[in-house]
């Protein structure tokens, strides 16, 4: 299905097979290279843009069809709205930042109508898979004090970069912020942006903008009311709208209403919306200081640290501080203890994995390669670590040095899990680098049916993004006889379904059943399952 751009046409829906609208004569193939192919949000004639998802047919012979998004414009006889537009598109195309859409030089344009009667203005920008956070909380609730200092810390760190440029958001909420599959956040909609020290138009979002802002005296600062007002709704799962406020100072009353985070914690969300820009922080290095010092290590978890590697005996002979031990503790343990050390640390360090104490199981796992350098086990948990910390070029790194070194030490099916992991990083990136032949490589390596369950779903999902549908469904179905409670072969069946105008809602029913939270692609996926099977419940006629 291919729609129309023209906003007056009757019946904007048309056939792929069509190059012009069948019903307003308008061209299908915008700027000589689009294709918009479905609406990102309704259609309502009472919004001032459109935005849809698009395939690029001009951008080279590699990346045919890659999906991106289109926003119109589509009132040009409105100065500030058109301004505003123009604004976005110049801050996009300037800003290069992963938490921001990517935005190419030649990305705005302008296009005619038929008869030359009105001129649409057109920005092209990035595709960012995922789902905004507003679904997010709808689907998974309120979330805990360590998720919220991670996706602080990198809203604040997108946000120093457009501060750095003197430019505001203005618009920063749950619906603007998008979790990419790989746990990263991107911020979109840079449709209100303000440019200099102060954002003169009255813009934003009710219940998130500061009050200086909604009254045309926007500054820096007001940037950082919206984020706290967003993280007060991550944290509660209830938008800051209804909660009360204090009648003289401003302050919401939002405390009560959530657990398990810190004092420290909570005073910064209050600074970060002080009714008074003056009483925020000063800037984005002010808040990343401060999330440092929240996150500080406590003296339990070096206690707890210590214990673990005293009962290793590790310690017998020397002391440890600040997660340094004495060499010659290890030497003398390595000699009396008579065992294989690297494998009893390893399993402390899965253990600790397992138990989500991440630092204390990094630290015990590099304990082990002292004694086994070529421990690929433990390089591959390392490489797992590195992807809980969104250090994804860190993951692949590990991977192929387990890939590269398997044959010397025999560890066939650890090299077949890193194969695994490491080509659906690449998948993930979008970088068009997946090979095809190592996944086949790691099928051969492997009689561990989880394993070959993941290889042929990454090999499915490839031969999927290359519109190779019946290759891809045939292994997509092979991954699911091996391991049919793993839920991203299905997630992928059903996109794959889709694509070939076939029944899905079965795949998408065990794309749901099955997801594991822990998988951010699979928690996207959920959701878009969610909404498929919304839209084929008949209306309730009671």
């Amino acid at each position: 299905m291919s729609y129309c751009i023209n906003p007056k046409c009757q019946n904007r829906q048309n056939h792929d097979s069509l190059s012009i609208c069948q019903s307003c004569g308008t061209d299908l193939l915008i700027n000589s290279r689009y294709r918009l192919v479905s609406p990102l949000r309704e259609l309502n004639a009472t919004y001032p843009t459109d935005i849809f998802e698009v395939q690029d047919w001009g951008f080279g012979v590699d990346n045919w069809g890659t999906r991106k998004v289109l926003k119109v414009l589509k009132y040009n006889n409105n100065p500030d709205l058109v301004r505003l537009f123009k604004q976005e598109a110049r801050t996009l195309i300037f800003l290069k930042d992963s938490g921001i859409p990517k935005v190419e030089p030649d990305a705005y344009f302008l296009v005619t109508l038929p008869e030359g009667a009105k001129q649409l203005h057109c920005l092209v920008m990035e595709f960012i898979k995922g789902e905004n956070l507003a679904q997010w909380l709808d689907t998974n609730g309120s979330i805990s004090q360590e998720l919220a200092l991670d996706w602080l810390e990198q809203l604040t760190e997108i946000l120093n970069k457009i501060h750095s440029q003197k430019l505001l958001h203005r618009d920063i909420k749950t619906s603007n912020l998008i979790l990419r599959p790989n746990g990263e956040l991107a911020l979109i909609d840079f449709g209100t942006v303000g440019v200099g020290e102060n954002g003169a138009t009255r813009v934003g979002t009710i219940g998130y903008a500061a009050p200086e802002q909604m009254i045309g005296e926007a500054v820096l600062q007001s940037d950082f009311f919206a984020l706290g007002r967003t993280f007060v709704h991550l944290l509660t799962g209830i938008s800051p709208m209804d909660f009360p406020e204090d009648s003289k100072t401003g302050k919401l009353f939002w405390r009560k209403s959530v657990k398990g985070i810190s004092k420290d914690f909570a005073d910064l969300i209050d600074d970060l919306m002080a009714p008074s820009p003056g009483k925020r922080p000063n800037n984005t290095r002010a808040i990343l200081n401060r999330i440092m010092a929240i996150r500080s290590p406590l003296e339990a978890r070096h206690a707890a640290i210590k214990r673990e590697l005293r009962f290793l005996g590790l310690v017998s002979l020397g002391v440890i501080t600040s997660g340094m031990l004495i060499f010659q503790a290890v030497f003398w343990a390595n000699i009396f203890l008579n065992l294989q050390l690297d494998k009893r640390i390893q399993n402390i360090g899965t253990d600790r994995y397992l138990n989500k104490k991440i630092e204390e199981a990094e630290l015990v796992y590099n304990l082990a390669l002292i004694f086994k350098g070529k421990n690929l086990a433990v390089q591959y948990n390392l490489g797992k670590i590195c992807e809980i910390r969104n250090q994804l070029d860190c993951a692949q790194k590990k991977y192929k040095m387990v890939i590269h070194n398997f044959k010397q030490v025999k560890n066939k099916e650890v090299a077949a899990a890193a194969i695994s992991s490491l080509t659906r990083l690449q998948i993930l990136s979008e970088k068009g680098e997946v090979d095809v032949n190592l996944i086949r490589q790691g099928l051969k390596l492997t009689e561990n049916q989880n394993i070959q369950a993941s290889l042929y779903k990454n090999l499915g999902w490839v031969l999927w993004q290359q519109n190779r549908y019946r290759e891809a469904e045939n292994y997509l179905g092979k991954a699911i006889a091996l391991s049919n409670d793993y839920a991203s072969p299905y997630c992928l069946l059903a996109q794959v379904q889709e694509a070939e105008h076939a029944n899905s809602l079965d795949a998408w029913e065990n794309c749901e059943k099955f997801t594991d939270d822990n998988n951010p692609e699979e928690r996207t996926w959920r959701s878009i399952a969610r909404q498929r099977r919304r839209n084929a419940q008949p209306p309730n006629t009671s």
